[in-house]
């Protein structure tokens, strides 16, 4: 592979026939060093050299060898996928004020562009090394030292496990921004990057989700949003388990209770069935229209904040030991966890009218559609009680009984919502006593 480095020497090339040879020991290396006078942002070396080397081969750049060099230009560089078609590689730095060390900048992301369609199914790895080590530096999650990003039919997305980038994809062009960057732009001294076959990234191992996917807790995928949205305990921006916005949500596999069919349960313990859960309030925004339905328009709002609700509900009725033996709805879905892998996933719970209208939704095949579009059906059934949505009844597929599913929303202080997803009909005012409703944990 072709390095191009910035030194004080003088001119010279050296060259191996050893292609393999991104982390190896200097004396394995073709080399070309060019002198270059120590210059304060200046330009970053324009050298285009191109060969058609196989599947190993990787076209790098060296950067701030003797002199802090430019970044924002851009180089030319081949990659194995692309043949004699040159790519661009251009590497970018943010000034960003660190508490207490003051402001700094760091190489960021990079821009990759002129990709044609020969590199259709690739992936791209990019990493950076200093100026007098063969290791790869962290570049971005405090430790991670490599970025790939997979060329997917034309849409660039994150490759196997990389996560904390944000990736802008276009024709023939991407940029990876490294969410929180960790290498100073002043110690890089090389970027390389190389294209290689396509490793896959399940789901179910911290991938990119689709719905239908075995999911990371061993549920089964049914909402996917890729822009994010706020989650976990503090219904935030970073309540998802890696820090930031959740893009997915699973719910537990049939017989998660060990029961077999989902267990239908009281909304809350007899004893607080007229007391109202402290903190936890009638979404803002909800209105009941005609049939009881809930407002569309704050259905995508809440979608997340399930298990702050939850976690309100059990703190008023109490902890449940285990999800078989709970006798009341929220408790037993938050009671309920999963190993996969040797992880122990604990953050399961109730989920709220926002959510399991997504979930009537993956119920009746009705995904993909804008979360403030209720699922299908919504007018009330005095009789048999049921819409004529199909249900997936199928236990791999979720296995879903024909019957009311309880939620974590209240309805005042001796009410609940509660969801059929036959029918897509969110109903409450609902004794939290007198109707038992199926669960269902998500997370």
């Amino acid at each position: 592979m072709p390095i191009f480095e910035n030194s004080d020497e003088t001119e010279q090339v050296e060259y191996h026939d050893d292609i393999d040879v991104v982390t190896g020991p200097e004396s394995d290396r073709k080399r070309i060093s060019l002198g270059f006078a120590a210059k304060a942002l200046v330009s970053i070396l324009g050298v285009s050299i191109f060969f058609s080397l196989g599947n190993t081969f990787a076209g790098n750049i060296r950067i701030n060898s003797t002199g802090t060099l430019e970044y924002g230009q851009g180089i030319a560089v081949a990659a194995a996928c692309s043949s004699t078609t040159p790519l661009t590689l251009t590497p970018n730095a943010t000034l960003i004020n660190a508490p207490g060390n003051g402001a700094s900048f760091y190489f960021q992301s990079v821009t990759v562009s002129n990709i044609p369609a020969g590199c259709t199914g690739a992936d791209f790895e990019i990493s950076a090394y200093g100026t007098s080590s063969s290791t790869p530096l962290a570049i971005f999650n405090s430790t991670a030292t490599k970025a790939i990003v997979y060329n997917n039919a034309g849409t660039f997305i994150a490759g196997y496990k990389t996560s904390g980038v944000n990736i802008s994809s276009g024709s023939g062009t991407f940029t990876i921004t490294f969410n929180t960057p960790a290498a100073l732009a002043s110690a890089v001294a090389k970027v390389t990057l190389q294209s290689t076959n396509h490793t896959p990234w399940p789901c179910s191992d911290g991938g990119p989700c689709e719905i239908g996917e075995t999911g990371p807790g061993g549920g089964i995928v049914f909402y996917v949003n890729p822009t994010g949205f706020n989650c976990g305990a503090s219904f935030s921006s970073t309540g998802s388990p890696s820090g930031g916005k959740c893009n997915y949500m699973e719910l537990a596999p049939y017989n998660w209770s060990t029961l077999g069919a989902d267990p239908h349960l009281n909304w809350s313990t007899d004893a607080n069935r007229a007391t109202a859960v402290p903190g936890l309030t009638l979404d803002a925004g909800w209105s009941l229209g005609a049939g009881n339905n809930v407002n569309s328009a704050a259905l995508a709002a809440v979608i997340g904040q399930g298990l702050q609700q939850t976690n309100l509900i059990v703190a008023q009725n109490g902890t449940c030991a285990n999800s078989a033996t709970c006798t009341y709805a929220a408790g037993a879905a938050k009671a309920y966890t999963s190993t996969v892998k040797g992880v122990l996933y604990s953050d399961w719970y109730l989920g709220n009218i926002g959510e399991v209208n997504n979930l009537c939704k993956y119920a009746t095949a009705q995904t993909g559609t804008p979360d403030t579009r209720k699922c299908s059906g919504g007018e009330y059934v005095s009789a048999p009680f049921y819409g004529s949505g199909t249900l997936l009844t199928n236990q791999a597929q979720g296995g879903f009984s024909n019957s009311y599913y309880s939620s974590s929303d209240q309805g005042g202080a001796t009410g609940n919502f509660r969801f059929d997803l036959r029918s897509g009909q969110a109903l409450s005012n609902f004794t939290k006593e007198t109707l038992p409703c199926a669960v269902r944990p998500i997370r």
